[in-house]
């Protein structure tokens, strides 16, 4: 189910409302806690893939969904 974008603007809607949590995309959301995960390594997060991906994806679950509204 692959929806045509209409611009820009139709872009940054879903961004947006995946971010707040009311429109679900699977491998946008997996893209950023894989980043995530990469990330808390290169800052010196102790982990193994494994966990740091299970941090990673508690980061995102407590994210600000209020933060872009």
């Amino acid at each position: 189910d692959v929806e045509r974008s209409r611009g820009l603007g139709d872009v940054y809607k879903r961004q947006e409302q995946v971010w707040q949590g009311t429109r679900s995309h699977p491998y946008g959301e997996a893209a950023v806690i894989s980043t995530l995960a990469v990330v808390l390594q290169l800052l010196g997060e102790a982990g193994d893939q494994a966990a740091l991906l299970q941090r990673a994806g508690q980061l995102w679950q407590q994210r600000n969904i209020e933060r872009f509204a």
